[in-house]
């Protein structure tokens, strides 16, 4: 699927390269391509976040998942997680407060 986008792009070079993704946690293979960075959601948090861990449960990923929040770096690559504000088919949270994420980018200096 990366392949079929990367390839539509035209012969301009951007100078950085995001990627809306609803899901993290192909994270590694995100890192593979020329993306600087990479906003996600899907994982909800972990749903539960008993304190000291990144919660107890993320679709796609089980139980004690990596991909649940925040902000993770590989290969020149960043991915932002956000929790979002919804819930999963259960409708609880459970120390795991409703986020918006706001980001600023800023043009490099030359």
């Amino acid at each position: 699927m990366l392949d079929r986008i990367l390839a539509r792009q035209n012969d301009k070079k951007a100078d950085y390269h995001i990627l809306l993704s609803h899901r993290p946690e192909p994270f590694h293979l995100y890192s593979h391509y020329p993306f600087d960075l990479v906003l996600c959601g899907h994982a909800h948090g972990g749903q539960f976040r008993p304190p000291f861990t990144d919660g107890l449960y993320a679709p796609n990923q089980g139980i004690f998942p990596k991909y649940t929040s925040g902000m993770h770096t590989e290969n020149n690559t960043t991915e932002i997680i956000s929790r979002g504000l919804g819930n999963s088919t259960f409708p609880l949270r459970l120390f795991n407060f409703p986020e918006i994420v706001h980001i600023t980018i800023f043009p490099a200096l030359k």
